[in-house]
């Protein structure tokens, strides 16, 4: 007798109410960062919606693929990405624009020297792209992030009392002006940002704007054109 996942079921919901719970409690001692109800309902919710839109049943016997821009968005496309590295201390955040055919437009790279934080470096990164694409005359894009705490910070109420409130706010502002939409996608889907900041982490540039795909981004940029699959863990 085969058995499915139970996607969708109450079995789900517990999971997720379990971890996003365990997560909160976690950064609230780590961090004294205080999440409302509401704030964590939104992020249990998150991810029973991600995990119905993307589940294959364990039951046909193949693996959950992801590809990129898996919504087929007929605008610009922005994948942004941070990390961090500790020794020696140090972050960044790097991305890229593309157009929904998956024609790359721009990239972008830069490390921050003495921060740790990568949820400061996708918020930098997406109010730097966000001012970049008002300048350029560019309405109307998806954004991308693989940090599904990254995206309900942006989508959901502001939360006053956050550390980076005011960049918060500045990032709301900019996208209702701009018609942009914020969503998450999972690390499979986001390779070539991931590629980018990796990239800038580990070099000495403060910043740096690619015209040009760089050295090795190429092959990923093809894989996300012919809209290759790959495999979720």
């Amino acid at each position: 007798m085969t058995k499915k996942w139970p996607y969708g079921s109450r079995s789900l919901a517990f999971s997720a109410g379990v971890w996003w719970t365990w997560r909160h409690r976690n950064l609230t001692c780590l961090k004294n960062e205080v999440w409302s109800l509401k704030h964590l309902a939104f992020n249990i919710q998150m991810v029973i919606n991600r995990t119905s839109l993307h589940h294959i049943s364990i039951a046909d016997g193949v693996d959950k693929v992801v590809k990129w821009n898996c919504l087929n968005h007929s605008c610009y496309i922005l994948n942004v990405d941070g990390s961090c590295h500790d020794n020696p201390l140090r972050s960044g955040f790097g991305g890229l624009i593309r157009n929904s055919d998956g024609f790359f437009v721009s990239g972008f790279s830069e490390f921050i020297v003495n921060s740790f934080d990568n949820l400061f470096a996708e918020l930098f990164v997406l109010f730097n792209r966000l001012c970049m694409v008002r300048t350029l005359g560019i309405i109307g894009f998806v954004c991308y992030s693989d940090s599904l705490h990254f995206v309900s910070l942006i989508n959901e109420p502001l939360m006053k009392f956050h550390v980076y409130a005011t960049l918060i706010q500045d990032i709301k502002d900019l996208i209702i002006h701009s018609n942009t939409s914020i969503l998450h996608t999972l690390r499979e889907g986001n390779n070539c940002a991931d590629f980018l900041v990796k990239m800038e982490v580990a070099s000495d540039y403060v910043m740096t704007n690619h015209a040009s795909p760089p050295k090795g981004l190429l092959p990923l940029i093809r894989d996300d054109v012919r809209r290759t699959y790959f495999s979720r863990g």
